[in-house]
Parts: structure tokens; C-alpha cells; sequence
């Protein structure tokens, strides 16, 4: 935003000498990083294993009106000395 403020767009009938990405209207920017943030996204969950069951039971819709015990996850991940 600093960056449209110290180089303010061109008057009418003028080049536009900006860098790319002052030239790009902020809506169409919104919308690619919108984007690029679905697929980084979705890239790190398809490369990361899933939780296993016994620790979603009730934490998703699903299952928000489950009765079976779910198991701690910090259990797992706390280093024993």
C-alpha cells in the first residue's frame, strides 16, 4: 500500500512506468492471492499425514455428538525425558 502511494498511477494518456504489481488492479490481486493460498494450502495438507481417528471424536462436525472416548494428542508429541 506504501508502495501505491509513493508511485501514484499515471495521469490520462501516459505511460505507465510502475513495477507489475502496482499495475495490477487490487481487486484481480485479491483474487490471486486468494489463490495462491488455496494451493499452498492445500498442498501442505495433502503432503502431511492425517490425525488418526481416536484423536477427531468430536472435534469435527460429524462427530460433534459423538460418545466415544477421544484419545489426547499432546500424549503423543510430549518428549519423555
Amino acid at each position: 500500500m506504501m508502495n501505491e502511494f509513493a508511485l501514484p498511477g499515471p495521469a490520462c494518456g501516459k505511460a505507465d512506468f510502475r513495477p507489475f504489481l502496482l499495475s495490477i488492479h487490487y481487486l484481480y490481486f485479491a483474487i490471486i492471492l486468494a489463490g495462491i493460498t488455496v494451493i499452498i494450502t492445500g498442498a501442505i495438507s495433502l503432503m502431511s499425514p492425517p490425525i488418526e481417528r481416536r484423536f477427531l471424536y468430536r472435534l469435527t462436525w460429524w462427530t460433534r455428538f459423538s460418545t466415544a472416548k477421544r484419545g489426547d494428542i499432546e500424549e503423543i508429541s510430549k518428549p519423555e525425558f
